[in-house]
């Protein structure tokens, strides 16, 4: 029984927290301090509902977290780009579901949660007390909530708080669907039935030559006359294409970088920091707020941004720090030991410089000067460049 015990320590703590996450994520809106509207402000709207951008950071946090930790190559801008996709969309959906909960009027009950807690243990839960003939131990299960401290108690309330009405609006949803018996049979015959068959190819090519017969011409002429469609080939083409890639490059990033470090030593110079934030933040929900971040806890930033703000002396600026969105230069205003801060920063994306991106269109030119007297391969050859 103890080790059973154990062994659902892990998985409670697991689903608890996870949902417990979710919770602050999607419901909360991040606002841990419960301020309303602090943080960095809103980046768009569903319906009446702001989505804001601490929602969408740990969002996209988790979902970069996710996707590094199931590879060992770096997360590529690619994969960054289809995150960030994901984590917004992840959050207008939960925005949309919330609205939908409020709509309909679904909440839940103190009595449902306690119900669901001792009669519905989370899926994640079950393996540690069901043996192996498949029963759940009941008993094990009700001990093991007993003994729960009061903190994993509290998780595992918001785990159903938050379940239950997703649960009870998908019933309503669903409730008005009907399938008729026979819409079920034809489903189920689709999706199970199978069925044997033998079968004897015949190729008249292989067993006849074609010496053997002898058509005339005007057979084979009237056959095509009358058959003109079946013999219709569609238009095709063979593309040959350079592609110039515009991912910023080592220099672009050694440029952002040095801007970085100019925008640190204005600052240190005595330059405003809520005016150079509002004039050269690339974070347009912090630029707004004078590059206020807020109070947030421990691990919920990007890596270095977040290990920076819990090692760097407080009421001094950080060297820049680079993340995927770019170099911020920090100031961490406050600092409760390890669990949570309060910081602003400015944000120097990384880009095409200027002079990049005018290379860039110098060398498209020649590409297409060039194309006009060689074919591609040469075109590539001589521009220094992959053709595809």
């Amino acid at each position: 029984m103890m080790r059973q015990m154990r062994a659902a320590t892990k998985p409670i703590m697991l689903v608890t927290a996870g949902a417990f996450v979710a919770l602050m994520v999607f419901q909360w809106g991040m606002d841990i301090t419960g301020q309303s509207s602090g943080g960095l402000g809103a980046i768009g709207r569903v319906n009446s509902d702001a989505v804001m951008y601490t929602e969408y950071m740990a969002a996209y946090r988790n979902l970069y977290d996710e996707i590094q930790s199931s590879q060992e190559e770096p997360v590529s801008s690619q994969q960054n780009k289809e995150i960030e996709d994901a984590a917004f969309d992840e959050v207008v959906n939960q925005l949309l579901i919330r609205q939908e909960l409020r709509r309909r009027g679904i909440g839940v009950s103190d009595q449902e949660i306690s119900q669901a807690a001792q009669l519905s243990p989370p899926g994640e839960l079950r393996p540690q007390f069901t043996d192996e003939d498949g029963q759940f131990d009941f008993t094990g299960y009700q001990i093991f909530l007993a003994t729960l401290p009061a903190d994993q108690l509290l998780l595992l309330e918001a785990y159903y708080r938050d379940v239950i009405p997703r649960g009870k609006l998908l019933r309503q949803v669903s409730a008005g669907i009907y399938l008729s018996g026979a819409e079920l049979w034809q489903s189920w015959k689709d999706q199970s039935e199978q069925v044997e068959v033998r079968y004897m190819a015949f190729e008249p090519a292989t067993r006849y030559e074609d010496a053997q017969f002898s058509i005339p011409n005007s057979d084979i002429e009237g056959y095509y006359r009358d058959k003109q469609e079946e013999f219709e080939v569609p238009a095709r083409a063979a593309v040959k294409v350079v592609v110039l890639d515009k991912t910023p490059t080592t220099a672009d990033t050694m440029a952002s970088g040095e801007r970085a470090i100019e925008i640190r030593q204005e600052l240190l110079d005595g330059a405003d920091f809520a005016e150079t934030a509002q004039q050269a933040s690339a974070d347009q929900g912090s630029a707004q707020l004078g590059g206020e971040l807020g109070v947030f806890p421990k691990g919920r930033m990007m890596g270095t941004f977040d290990s920076t703000v819990f090692s760097a002396p407080v009421g001094q600026l950080t060297e820049p720090v680079k993340t995927a969105f770019g170099f911020h230069i920090i100031e961490i205003q406050e600092r409760w030991g390890q669990d949570s801060a309060q910081a602003r920063h400015v944000l120097v994306p990384i880009q095409r410089t200027d002079e990049s991106e005018i290379a860039l269109l110098t060398l498209a030119d020649s590409i297409e000067d060039l194309g006009e007297s060689m074919v591609m391969e040469d075109v590539g050859t001589n521009a220094g460049v992959n053709v595809q």
